[in-house]
Formats: C-alpha cells, sequence, structure tokens
C-alpha cells in the first residue's frame, strides 16, 4: 500500500514523501513457486527470472528493523534481482541424474494407458504409423538393419540372390512375408514350399515352384503365400552370408512380425535317431551361449538367445501332432562337421576315442541335446534384425553310439520331414488364429 505524507515549509512550500507499508506476515505466508530448469541449456539474451523466494528474503533483510520504505528503496529492492545476468540452468551430471532416478522412469498413474505411453523407449526405427499389425492389439514389429550407410540408398544389391532394391520392386514381392523356413538343403527347401502349400491350401502341391534365385547357384528360394522359404549351406559362414541378405531383403520389402525358423539335421546326444528337437539355447563348444567373430581383426562376442515363447509354442504343437518325440534342450554349434563335433572317421583325428566320449558327455551334461554347425550365427543374427527366431532340428543318429549315418535312405528321409510337418503345423495354426481375430 502506498501512503502520502505532505510536509509544509516556512517558506511556503510543501513536500510530498510516498511511503510503501509493507506487512511482514503477508511475505511469509505468500506461496512461493520453485524455479524451473530451462528446457535447452543454450546461452541466449532472455531476463533472469525473478525467484520469490530470493525477492522476499531481501524484502525481509530490509524491512527487518522498520516497517516502512520509501520508493527509492523499493526499487533498490527490485533491481538487485536485475543485476544477475545468469540464467537457471542445471549441469549435465545433475540432469543425468535426474532422467536415472526411479520417480522419473514411472509412468504417472492419472495417464491413460495408451501405446502412445510407453514403459520402455523403442529401439530406432520403430514405425509410428498406424498401420495394421499382425498381432492383433499390437503394434508392428519391423525387421531392423543396423547399417548407417544404407540410409536411403537408391540401389543395395543382393548379389548371393540375384536381387535389388533399385531392380526389384521388393515390397510388392515379398512385403507380404509373415513365416521364413531355412535349411542346409536347396532340395529340402523345395519340398518344404510344396508341403506348405499344399497344407495351407494356397495352391496345388504339385506346381512348379520357381526358384527366385535362379540367377544365381549360391542359394535357392521359394515363396507362397505369407511363407519364404530359403536355403542356408552348410557351416557359419555360408549361413552368415545369406542371414544379411536376406535381413535386408525383409527390411527392404518393409516386412513386419516376421517369425523365422531353421529346419535342419543334426546328430543327438543320447536320443534315439529322428528324435525332433526344438532349440532352448544355442552354445559354442565350450557350451557357452555365445558367438565369436572377428571383425576388422577384433573378436566381437555376441548372445545367442532364441525366442524361448516361439520354441514353447512349436514343442506345444508336437504334441498335438503328436506324430514323433519332440524334445527341447540346448544345441552346440560348431565349426566344422569331424575334428569340431570329435568324430573318428575324418581325414584327421588328433585325440582318443576315450577323449572323444569324455567330451560328448560333458556336453549332453551341460544339457546339449544335438550338435549342428549354423545355430549359434542364426540366433545373434536374427535378435540383431528384430526377428524371432527358432531352431528346430530332427536327430540323424546318437553320437555317443556312432559317428556314421547308417539309416536306410527312406528312412533319413522321412527323418529329415519331420521338423518341416512341425513347422507347417506351427504356421497353419498361427493363420487360423489369425482369420479368427481379423
Amino acid at each position: 500500500m502506498l501512503l502520502t505524507n505532505s510536509t509544509h515549509h516556512a517558506d511556503g512550500t510543501s513536500h510530498q514523501t510516498y511511503r510503501m507499508e509493507v506487512s511482514r506476515i503477508r511475505i511469509l505466508q505468500k506461496h512461493l513457486e520453485p524455479a524451473r530448469p530451462l528446457r535447452r541449456l543454450l546461452q541466449v539474451g532472455l531476463q533472469p527470472t525473478i525467484i520469490a523466494a530470493s525477492c522476499a528474503q531481501t524484502f525481509l533483510d530490509i524491512v527487518d528493523d522498520e516497517k516502512v520504505i520509501d520508493i527509492e528503496q523499493f526499487c533498490k529492492i527490485v533491481n538487485i534481482q536485475k543485476q544477475k545476468e545468469e540464467i537457471i540452468s542445471y549441469t549435465r551430471d545433475f540432469l543425468i541424474a535426474m532422467a536415472s532416478c526411479p520417480a522419473a522412469k514411472k509412468k504417472p498413474e492419472f495417464l491413460p494407458d495408451h501405446p502412445i505411453v510407453l514403459p520402455k523407449a523403442r529401439a530406432a526405427g520403430y514405425p509410428l504409423s498406424n498401420e495394421t499389425s499382425w498381432n492383433v492389439g499390437k503394434a508392428p514389429v519391423p525387421v531392423l538393419m543396423q547399417n548407417p550407410y544404407l540410409q536411403g540408398v537408391k540401389e543395395d544389391i543382393l548379389y548371393h540372390f540375384n536381387l535389388g532394391k533399385g531392380t526389384h520392386n521388393l515390397p510388392a514381392l515379398f512385403g507380404d512375408v509373415k513365416f521364413v523356413g531355412v535349411g542346409g538343403s536347396a532340395q529340402r527347401m523345395r519340398e518344404f514350399i510344396e508341403y506348405i502349400a499344399t497344407e495351407l491350401g494356397i495352391e496345388d502341391g504339385q506346381s512348379n515352384y520357381p526358384n527366385i534365385c535362379a540367377g544365381t547357384d549360391r542359394y535357392a528360394m521359394y515363396k507362397v503365400g505369407p511363407v519364404l522359404s530359403v536355403s542356408h549351406g552348410i557351416g557359419i559362414p555360408s549361413m552368415s552370408t545369406m542371414l544379411h541378405e536376406l535381413i535386408k531383403l525383409l527390411h527392404h520389402a518393409q516386412c513386419t512380425d516376421v517369425t523365422i525358423v531353421r529346419i535342419g539335421t543334426s546328430g543327438g546326444l543320447g536320443l534315439e535317431p529322428g528324435t525332433v528337437v526344438v532349440t532352448r539355447q544355442s552354445v559354442d563348444a565350450t557350451f557357452l551361449p555365445k558367438f565369436e567373430q572377428l571383425i576388422l581383426g577384433k573378436k566381437v562376442v555376441r548372445d545367442t538367445d532364441l525366442d524361448r515363447s516361439l520354441a514353447e509354442e512349436l514343442f506345444e504343437c508336437s504334441k498335438e501332432l503328436g506324430q514323433f518325440e519332440t524334445v527341447i534342450g540346448d544345441t552346440m554349434c560348431t565349426l566344422d562337421f569331424y575334428e569340431g563335433q570329435g568324430r573318428l572317421d575324418g581325414a584327421f583325428c588328433l585325440y582318443t576315442e576315450k577323449e572323444k566320449h569324455e567330451y560328448l558327455t560333458k556336453a549332453q551334461e551341460a544339457g546339449v541335446c544335438n550338435i549342428e554347425m549354423e545355430s549359434t550365427v542364426f540366433a545373434a543374427m536374427c535378435k540383431l534384425g528384430n526377428l524371432r527366431a527358432a531352431v528346430v532340428c530332427t536327430t540323424l543318429l546318437d553320437r555317443l553310439k556312432r559317428d556314421q549315418v547308417t539309416s536306410s535312405h527312406d528312412v533319413l528321409h522321412d527323418y529329415q520331414q519331420r521338423p518341416q510337418r512341425l513347422v507347417a503345423y506351427y504356421i497353419k495354426k498361427q493363420l487360423k488364429a489369425k482369420a479368427r481375430n481379423s
């Protein structure tokens, strides 16, 4: 409140003095607002904010002994804040610490439960469009490439497939792919596409399915409906080369919600020949869940996790199918067929039969059910590519008893078809569920 006092002098003049009455009680009871951090820590020419608490304290310091101040004193108090040129800011370490505290990560209880409020961050490149998802009620899961040098390029040659981003309309050719089966043999993958076509009733199983990669002799590729069938050759290098180009193809084709299964053969440990193994975890020759690779002369280690829920679904499908013995267990991946797997019938064998049995027994005790040569790189690369992956292999023999495959051709052919029948049953079941929910 401003008060005016008039003073009359002897010469007849008068002088007016303005006073401001300040209530100390009102100042103390004023609701103070906390300082708010700037959105960007940039030095810009903005007028600093006057902090109410600081201003009030200055008032109290000056009027501690008196209740009345004049205009000049009031202006002096206000100008004290204007003399400060710094901008309210916080250090980087402070902001990082605040972002890491539990309260900052917790979703506010009053917010609606919509997908836009995420419990955790999405991966880079995750689509934000409202396109229809294969998984009803869930956002579509894209196939990821982690290569900045391929972002936005017009041409990307898939040399070993004889395909290219600029030469082929990949979204039109492969955009509807939801399931991919891969296996070592080109003939086996052709049989798989013929079988799946008959099972799904999409086309006549006796139809002529052309090899999409006919322009190259490295790999074979077949497609029917939403199912793609691709051969990968034998061993880690061949599988790795194929997967690089397959993941790029699926990414360029804008495929989402893709499930991929390796369909193959293996040697069992303590299992009857013909037993189908659904891989729980892929391990290396030291029984560890890792894949090691030299990149630019440096050792790079990647984990070999597969989709556990997919493995369980496939195991349940085998129970429903009820045609052959199926187990879930770890799969050991080796670098070659002979010495790497402890065989005694290779061109070279510089270890004893006793050492072989000791090694394979340790593998069995570590949870290994079967041995093959591609699962570690398959698991590692599919995880990087954001693919839901599983490995389903039949066992052709028990490696604890023998090294050479002695079963007849017809028996072996039946063994090799068992993983195909299981995966086809799973795909058919998924498509039926999708049709019911559509």
